[in-house]
């Protein structure tokens, strides 16, 4: 396969390696995946060495994963969430919220809890809007991404 990301190639050996993360069904699907996965990591490293950013590597991160991490910060500005989202999301999905005895928790001891899961939900359609962009913006060659032609996202 001849991968490439703004003329950078992704050599199919870098595919290959990756692959181990990436567990499917048949060894055609995860090369897809750690490909997908691989054009991804390209494309958020050169937008943050396009931002000239020059972050400190957090413990247990390599600079790779430093430029990206700032990178995305930088591009992402997420909103806490609210008294108002938390008790909504508790009144729609208590039944999810219980606790080892299989009681219903009590709103107090759940809203960090919601509070967290909130944010990690947009935090993860935050940056997939981000990378659908960047695809967007991107020469890709050898495989298909998903892509917003549009820098408006939701």
């Amino acid at each position: 396969m001849n991968i490439q990301v703004n003329g950078t190639a992704i050599p199919d050996d870098a595919v290959f390696a990756e692959m181990q993360y990436h567990p499917a069904r048949s060894p055609e699907e995860a090369f897809q995946q750690a490909a997908r996965a691989l054009v991804v990591r390209e494309l958020l490293m050169q937008a943050a060495t396009a931002a000239q950013l020059d972050p400190v590597p957090e413990p247990g991160e390599d600079d790779e994963q430093a430029m990206i991490r700032a990178f995305v910060e930088r591009e992402i500005d997420l909103p806490e969430p609210d008294e108002e989202a938390c008790r909504r999301f508790y009144e729609n999905h208590k039944d999810r919220l219980r606790d080892a005895e299989g009681n219903v928790l009590p709103y107090g001891q759940a809203q960090a809890r919601i509070a967290a899961y909130l944010t990690d939900n947009v935090h993860r359609r935050a940056v997939s809007q981000l990378v659908q962009m960047l695809v967007g913006e991107a020469e890709i060659k050898g495989i298909e991404l998903d892509r917003s032609e549009t820098p408006l996202v939701q």
